[in-house]
């Protein structure tokens, strides 16, 4: 369930540039950015979705993390195997989002993924190895 607005903003940036005997500035345009938040509440509806919902929210903030990627392709001549595992650099990790037909496969990566357990949610699981909230909420930035 979407617990608040869903907010897509796109931003220009423009460079303004004074000539002499001009009384108005020029703006150049130089870039964009475009930012998109959403807030969700998962909850788990009996004791055997609970392992499966938190693995789920642990690969989603897991997206959050770089991915390590190698950065240059080399191979020793000695050897002939590939040294890129040495060679490597974080990358963001890059994911296609698709929310209804709003967002279709919407190329971009996570600035922040938060999980909040909210203080009134006194519903957890006590059974060894589910011991988990069976609420939360979820922020995507």
């Amino acid at each position: 369930m979407v617990t608040a607005d869903i907010v897509d903003n796109s931003q220009a940036s423009y460079e303004e540039i004074n000539y002499i005997g001009r009384p108005d500035a020029v703006h150049i345009y130089k870039n964009m950015k475009r930012s998109f938040s959403v807030s969700f509440k998962v909850v788990a509806t009996n004791k055997d979705e609970i392992p499966l919902i938190w693995k789920k929210i642990d690969r989603l903030k897991g997206l959050a993390n770089p991915a390590y990627k190698p950065f240059l392709n080399t191979t020793n001549k000695a050897t002939g195997q590939s040294e890129t595992d040495i060679f490597t650099r974080p990358t963001a990790p890059m994911i296609s989002l698709t929310i209804g037909d709003v967002f279709k496969n919407t190329v971009g990566y996570f600035e922040s993924v938060s999980v909040t357990i909210p203080q009134a949610s006194n519903t957890w699981e006590l059974e060894d190895g589910r011991q988990f909230p069976q609420i939360c909420d979820v922020a995507l930035n």
